[in-house]
């Protein structure tokens, strides 16, 4: 029979409790059920959650302590004997803040250093573009990406707008400018035909499969001409270019070939792609 809330021992229960045992090992221990349990704790004037508090009521008692003491989320998660991915996700939740381990040894830059590396930086991502974090490693300002990029938001600037400017696609050069997120993992680029001079945004995919190599009035029919160095034929497209060494069923793989680098070779042939007046001279 299963013994009542009036006849369990609320010290002993306590003490379980305390103990790390789970309601239900408790109940079972005792002979009883987790209802006579709560019920007997009750009339003792304690509880579970005040026996032994939650994870996050205890995170939250203890993190004026750990702030005034300096400590780390390792630190701290240590002291709770939980992961540091754990405790980060409990902080989240409750709306607090520790120091990241891996930062906490890293000695700050004064603010007039930070000023004149962030110049650095910014002169090499406003004429280079690429990622900042390359551009930190290979300046040897790894340690100091948290001081220079708060400077960088200070002056405005958004590294993001910097990390595909500067390379060429074909006739394609991208522009400083903020990606738009497009279909899936896409995304738009600002560009500069090189012909022309026309600004338009081009999607990256397009960029990089040399579907797009310029911009479309630059792209039209009868602008380029195809040229077979070995004979000196000229053609009027690169599929009859492609066609005229049997090769049609590759024609997309000399295709892209040709609009990236501007050559195709194959059996002593090379064709050229040529804009009309180059053909003409």
């Amino acid at each position: 029979m299963s013994v009542t809330a009036n006849e369990l021992n609320a010290d002993e229960l306590i003490s379980a409790i305390k103990g790390g045992e789970s309601l239900l090992a408790v109940a079972e221990r005792f002979n009883t059920n987790a209802y006579q349990v709560r019920k007997r704790l009750t009339s003792a004037g304690t509880s579970i959650r005040e026996i032994r508090p939650t994870l996050l009521s205890r995170i939250e008692s203890l993190f004026p302590q750990w702030k005034e003491a300096g400590l780390s989320i390792k630190q701290a998660a240590d002291e709770m004997g939980i992961s540091q991915q754990h405790l980060s996700g409990s902080l989240l939740r409750l709306g607090l803040t520790l120091s990241d381990s891996r930062k906490t040894s890293v000695k700050q830059l004064p603010t007039s250093e930070v000023g004149q590396k962030a110049s650095e930086v910014l002169q090499i991502l406003m004429t280079k573009g690429g990622s900042l974090k390359k551009i930190l490693r290979d300046a040897g300002l790894k340690n100091d990406e948290a001081a220079i990029r708060k400077e960088l938001r200070r002056r405005g600037i958004d590294p993001g707008d910097y990390y595909y400017a500067h390379r060429r696609y074909g006739d394609w050069l991208v522009l400083p400018g903020t990606p738009i997120s497009k279909f899936h993992a896409d995304r738009l680029l600002p560009c500069r035909c090189l012909n022309c001079g026309a600004e338009e945004m081009v999607l990256y995919s397009n960029l990089v499969s040399a579907r797009s190599t310029m911009c479309k009035k630059c792209a039209m029919p009868g602008q380029f001409e195809v040229v077979d160095l070995k004979t000196g034929e000229i053609f009027s497209s690169i599929r009859k270019a492609v066609r005229s060494l049997g090769l049609l069923s590759k024609y997309q793989t000399i295709r892209l070939t040709l609009l990236k680098s501007g050559e195709f070779t194959h059996e002593g042939h090379t064709l050229q792609l040529r804009k009309e007046d180059e053909t003409n001279v």
